[in-house]
Parts: structure tokens; C-alpha cells; sequence
């Protein structure tokens, strides 16, 4: 059969990003009607779409061109290389077809999903029937992957796995999507591999799975990745400090996600911000100037300190590595002298800025030493620290900080119906009872005779006594 769609040799500017936006992110095989007929589902999105391979290469989400859909199952579900010229093609010949469904265009250094492994034949018999014994799981292999996402998976993930049949492993809330899925078929939940009937309260237990997995001291709740959208992150949880709100997950981090910014990352919530480098940043601190200069000589007993550092290049001191991100004017130490007025002061310890240290100029136009900027940051003071300024230094984490400490104010009561019986008890010198009763409290004796003999004549009285106070 000729190609309903000509042959394109090269992609395109659109589907080249499409197919970077697919590597990146979360989607699910929540059905697979066909050998080339898929339902996909998004992360975050209760939407589905049906893709169909073939002569026509179409998806119900509507784009004209590849979608991402489509790349979804050419690049994770049947694991074309995104280089392969047929993952962007519009129409497959018959051949093309056939080759991909054999796996002929599978890439070679990505395992294929764990197959279910058949019965004995001495099981055979009993296989019509639900086994009433849970079988064990199957422990990970390098590369495995979720038959549902397709990503891979490991050990420090939420994990769930088949039970009733295989032993496979999933990620919990992916098998989570794929039940909900079936559910709103009116279909049984069952395992993608093995097919086995997971029972009718499966929903239920893979929600009370999840809800466990949430309260692990790696699940940062309420953190979502800006990239992929993964909401909470779980295990590492990489934090711009340039901008007010962003977050990344491993995998996207690791893709060199928004890498023109600086990174903090922590493993669980409790544990403190150490400095996140990636593949391509330098692992030390030393200059590299002074890496050269060791390598091309003979090293000595002074160097000691040197290579100690560069030895704990990894470690980097966090204050460190945060204040060389802070925006501004850095000036060498050399230079000191002849930088701003004869008399200026560093605004955190008023020592002269002409002594030979490191300065820092902040965009709001205060000085600072370098190591006076760093101990103030070592103290988690993350705006400029000249008193009266509020300008962000490190925005992403001072939005943090006053997020954590609004969360810690306690919220005031609210009002009862029974607005009496919640009014605190004051003194009764202040109260209008209370002034009332110092006044009539005042009254000389003879008018307060009256008023125990006659209260006519007290009346009178109290009205003279009244309107003589008022002349």
C-alpha cells in the first residue's frame, strides 16, 4: 500500500518540541483497544484520547500534525528512538506498520516490559478460577518500567504490584489512574499485564496505598514540578532560588529543565537545602586557574589545603554557593581600594569596604563583604539584610520562608452565635453600667435619704442635682 501522507525526511521546527515535551512528560496507557489502537490520558486530566497507528496516523485530540499522543505511544510505548525518521511520519506503509508492531524499531539499550509469565500446564486447569493466595512481587530489574507511564522505575518510589497474578510492580498512582479509568467504563479492574480481576474493592486499597505513601518524610506536599507537572514531588525537590515559585522533580531537573538559574535540592522535607549541580556546572569552588597551575607543576606540603578542597568539591558549603547566585556587583578583593567613597562601611558590620575582602553590591545599591553577605544568608535571611530594606535577594527562598511562617500564626477563633457568652469579662469601671453607677455613686447623702424616703421627691432632686451639673 503506497503512504497516504509523502514521506518527510526531516522534522519539523512544531514536532521537534512536541517530541521534547513528550520526553518530559507524565502520561498514561489507561487502554489498548487493538494492537494500534491506544487511549492515552494526561496527567492532571480526566480527558482521554484514542490514538490509532497506521496508514493515517490520527488522535481525537484533533491536531493536524504529530500531537503528543501520538508521540506517546511511538516513543514510550513502543520505543521508537526519537531520531528514527518514522516516529514524525503522518502515514506508515504496511511494512513500517509490521516492523514497529515486531519491535523491530524498539530501541535497543531500553528492556522491554516484564511479559507475564504463563502457567504450567498442570495449572492450566485452575486458571479459569480466582486464586485465593496473593503471590508475591517480583523484585525490580535495571530499566523496568511502568506498564502504564512507561517511565522507570525504582525502589524509592511508591510502588504497588499485582497480587492476584503476575507479581509486576507499578507506580501506585499510576495503577490508581488506570482503575479509575475502567471504573468509568463499567469495567473490572484488572492488571495490564496479566489481565487478572484485582477484586472489587481494588480502588479502594490503592487510595488507602497512596494516602501511606503521602505521609513518607519524601512526599513534599503541596509542591508541584513547573515542567511536568507532578503534584506532590516525591524524593529529591529542586528549588530555584532566582524566582519566586519553582519547583522541579529529578527527572525534569535532570533534563536540564530552566537551566539558566540556580538550584537548592533536599531529599525530604525535614532535611536542610544543600546546593543542586548539574552534569554540566563545575563539582568545585577553586578557580580554575589554580587547578591548571597544580596540574603543571610539581605539589607540595602547601597544597595540602588546596587539594582538601577540591577533594570535598561536591560539598559545598550552601552559604557559599548561594551568595555567589545574588544578583549584583561583585568585586574582587584587589580592587577594593578604589571601589566607592574613601569612608564607606560595610552595612552588616561597619568595617571599612578598603580593607582587602570580596564585595558584594546588591541591586538595591547596599555593600557588604562577601563573608559578612554569607553569614547572613547561613542565617536563613534571604532579603537584604541592610535594616529597613526588603528587597528579595533570593527570591524562591525567602518565598518559602514567609509561606512557612504565615502557616505557623494561629488562626483566631470564630465567633460563636452566642456573642455574650464570648465577650471577655472586663471591669466594671469600664463599662456604661459601670460609669452609670460611679455617677449616681457620687451623690452627696442627703439626696440619697431622699431617695430611700420618697422616690418622688428623689426624682426631683436627682433632676435638679442634673441640671445643675449641666449649668
Amino acid at each position: 500500500m503506497s503512504r497516504l501522507v509523502p514521506y518527510r525526511a526531516k522534522v519539523s521546527e512544531d514536532v521537534a518540541a512536541r517530541i521534547q515535551q513528550t520526553l518530559s512528560a507524565t502520561m498514561y496507557l489507561v487502554q489498548t483497544t487493538g494492537p494500534t489502537s491506544y487511549v492515552i490520558q494526561e496527567q492532571n486530566c480526566e480527558k482521554k484520547h484514542k490514538v490509532l497507528i497506521g496508514s493515517l496516523q490520527t488522535c481525537s485530540c484533533g491536531t493536524a500534525d504529530i500531537c503528543i499522543h501520538i508521540l506517546f505511544v511511538m516513543l514510550k510505548v513502543l520505543r521508537v528512538p526519537a531520531t528514527t525518521p518514522i516516529v514524525w511520519q503522518k502515514s506508515l506503509i504496511d511494512s513500517e506498520i509490521e516492523t514497529l508492531l515486531r519491535g523491530g524499531y524498539r530501541e535497543q539499550s531500553r528492556p522491554a516490559p516484564r511479559p507475564y509469565m504463563k502457567k504450567h500446564k498442570g495449572e492450566e486447569a485452575a486458571a479459569s478460577e480466582p486464586e485465593e493466595t496473593d503471590v508475591g512481587r517480583h523484585e525490580l530489574v535495571d530499566g523496568e518500567v511502568c506498564a502504564i507511564c512507561q517511565e522507570d522505575m525504582d525502589d524509592s518510589q511508591q510502588l504497588t504490584f499485582c497480587r492476584k497474578g503476575c507479581g509486576n510492580n507499578f507506580h501506585i498512582e499510576c495503577m490508581k489512574v488506570f482503575g479509575e479509568s475502567r471504573r468509568q467504563s463499567k469495567e473490572n479492574i484488572i492488571c495490564p499485564l496479566c489481565r487478572q480481576d484485582w477484586g472489587g474493592e481494588a480502588l479502594s486499597a490503592l487510595r488507602k496505598e497512596i494516602d501511606a505513601a503521602n505521609r513518607a518524610p519524601n512526599v513534599h506536599k503541596g509542591a508541584s514540578c513547573r515542567k511536568c507537572k507532578t503534584k506532590p514531588i516525591r524524593c529529591e525537590r529542586y528549588r530555584c532560588v532566582q524566582c519566586k515559585n519553582v519547583d522541579l522533580c529529578a527527572r525534569c531537573f535532570k533534563s536540564n529543565a530552566h537551566s539558566n538559574h540556580a538550584f537548592v535540592v533536599k531529599q525530604n522535607v525535614s532535611h536542610p537545602w544543600i546546593p543542586a549541580l548539574r552534569e554540566n556546572q563545575p563539582r568545585t569552588a577553586i578557580d580554575s586557574d589554580l587547578i591548571q597551575d597544580l596540574q603543571t607543576r610539581e605539589l607540595s606540603t602547601n597544597d595540602y589545603d588546596v587539594l582538601l578542597q577540591l577533594d570535598n568539591g561536591d560539598k559545598h558549603p550552601v552559604q557559599d554557593y548561594l551568595v555567589k547566585v545574588v544578583p549584583g556587583i561583585k568585586v574582587d578583593a584587589v580592587n577594593t581600594k578604589t571601589f566607592g567613597e574613601y569612608e564607606a562601611t560595610c552595612s552588616l558590620c561597619a568595617q571599612s569596604l578598603r580593607i582587602k575582602a570580596v564585595l558584594h553590591s546588591t541591586l538595591c545599591g547596599h555593600v557588604f563583604h562577601e563573608s559578612c553577605l554569607a553569614r547572613s544568608i547561613l542565617s536563613q535571611m534571604y532579603a537584604c539584610p541592610f535594616l529597613g530594606c526588603d528587597q528579595a535577594l533570593l527570591p524562591g527562598l525567602l518565598y518559602l520562608q514567609k509561606k512557612h511562617e504565615k502557616s505557623k500564626v494561629p488562626q483566631l477563633p470564630k465567633p460563636k452565635h452566642d456573642f455574650s457568652s464570648a465577650m471577655p469579662t472586663l471591669n466594671a469601671s469600664f463599662t456604661v453600667m459601670g460609669l452609670q453607677q460611679q455617677r449616681l455613686d457620687a451623690r452627696s447623702p442627703r439626696t440619697m435619704r431622699l431617695s430611700m424616703s420618697n422616690p418622688r421627691t428623689a426624682k426631683r432632686g436627682l433632676s435638679q442635682h442634673s441640671r445643675r451639673e449641666a449649668d
